[in-house]
């Protein structure tokens, strides 16, 4: 079964960062890793809502992630606004999921938004057909799933970001060790 799972960029930024290219979510937030990311466990302060969760990992931005990247995701609340964080660590280390795939979508700049349906159907219909050279094995029989990161409305209008991310987690959830290219999952 294919699923999707939309994930929108999350930004913070401090007084001291430098001023990134606000046009490129991508360059800004690659200039913001060069500016002091954490590689190591990591306390992130999610307001009244909840206590601070402990991340491992580099805390970045999900649209900086890269083809093989493992990564994991946290969803918390902060002020009643749903929060994600994602970080990046060895594949070696035990992860939620592996970037397997990068592509655009085809639009140039001054193409309206179509939808996130339209955006994920091609997401998902790209991603799919890229699967089983990675992994080795058919989608039908592994024990991944296909999963997206897509542009949001506003990346998509305001940014011009068409950048799609197709990545893998385990079906029943369970953490990944190791990377999943050509695994045979």
């Amino acid at each position: 079964m294919l699923s999707v799972v939309l994930l929108g960029a999350v930004g913070c930024a401090s007084e001291n960062d430098s001023q990134p290219n606000l046009d490129d979510p991508a360059a800004a937030a690659a200039a913001a890793l060069t500016t002091g990311a954490s590689t190591t466990p990591s306390t992130v302060p999610t307001g009244d809502e909840a206590p601070p969760v402990t991340v491992a990992g580099e805390i970045i931005n999900e649209y900086t992630l890269g083809l093989d990247d493992c990564f994991n995701r946290d969803e918390h609340l902060d002020g009643g606004k749903k929060v994600v964080t994602t970080t990046r660590l060895p594949c070696e280390t035990p992860h939620d999921a592996q970037i397997f795939h990068t592509l655009s979508y085809p639009a140039d700049g001054q193409t309206p938004f179509p939808g996130l349906d339209v955006i994920e159907d091609f997401a998902m219909a790209s991603c799919y057909q890229s699967f089983g050279d990675w992994v080795g094995i058919s989608y039908e029989l592994s024990a991944l799933e296909i999963r997206v990161i897509t542009p949001n409305r506003s990346n998509y209008e305001q940014n011009r970001y068409r950048g799609i991310h197709c990545y893998v987690e385990h079906d029943k959830g369970e953490a990944l060790t190791g990377s999943s290219r050509a695994s045979r999952r």
